[in-house]
């Protein structure tokens, strides 16, 4: 079965955990190590358009596999290029290297310590 923009059912879940990292990398709060994610499975399924049966099915298969753990609130990264391999995914329609990162040398790439905010008088 087919999702929008050509991605399967199947396929659907397995990208989303890598698209949700990518765009919270965009924004300091995600990385190829993993990100912090307090969706259940049930509402994860729900965002999704699939039962939670399914989504377990296949996290389990992830986390059985060494590419991702889901675990107290926090996605990890076990293997990612195996997973975005598994995945099929692709990055570069998030506009990762066009201007909305002109500012962020590897979007994807374990975040920095920010820069202290200064306070002003």
């Amino acid at each position: 079965m087919e999702m929008g923009g050509g991605i399967s059912q199947h396929q659907s879940d397995r990208t989303h955990t890598l698209e949700l990292g990518a765009r919270l990398s965009l924004v300091g709060m995600g990385s190829k190590a993993g990100y912090a994610c307090p969706l259940s499975q049930y509402l994860m399924a729900d965002a999704l358009g699939l039962s939670a049966v399914h989504v377990n099915r296949v996290l389990r298969t992830l986390r059985e596999s060494g590419m991702v753990t889901f675990r107290d609130g926090f996605v990890t990264f076990d293997d990612y290029d195996s997973l975005v391999g598994f995945a099929d995914f692709e990055p570069t329609y998030l506009d990762q290297i066009g201007p909305l990162l002109a500012s962020v040398s590897h979007p994807l790439a374990v975040p920095s310590k920010p820069a202290p905010r200064r306070l002003q008088a």
